[in-house]
């Protein structure tokens, strides 16, 4: 009969621990487990927030391993590209080269039939002399 009385003023008596209280004991209750569920709550979140920050960490490390390798491939094609643009202008040398010695042994082909055929005129001159 006292607990109806104070009941219909607010007032809950806590049957555990016989404590006057402001709150229905159903409603504490709930709350109780509510606030249960959210530190259940708040702790898986903090789980997560530690499991997207090794990601991030994981992220940040595949970066700049990618970036790294992609260093290192650009200053590979810049030294294939160089080396290419070395034997091109070598191959070019090495072309005039090989022009410049074949005039010259086409020079040299011509002055040698010429030396040819001033011999053989010399010859016929001393031939038709002789004769």
């Amino acid at each position: 009969m006292a607990e109806e009385i104070l009941s219909s003023g607010g007032l809950y008596v806590d049957e555990i621990t016989m404590k006057v209280r402001l709150i229905d004991p159903e409603r504490a209750t709930l709350t109780a487990s509510l606030l249960k569920h959210f530190e259940e709550f708040e702790e898986a979140g903090v789980e997560l927030l530690e499991h997207l920050g090794e990601i991030m960490l994981s992220m940040e490390k595949m970066s700049s391993l990618v970036e790294e390798a992609q260093m290192e491939l650009i200053g590979t094609q810049s030294a294939l590209l160089l080396e290419s643009s070395e034997r091109r202008i070598e191959e070019g040398e090495i072309e005039e080269w090989i022009r410049d010695k074949s005039n010259e042994v086409e020079r040299c082909r011509s002055y040698l039939d010429s030396l040819a055929r001033q011999k053989h005129e010399q010859l016929e001159v001393i031939s038709n002399m002789k004769n």
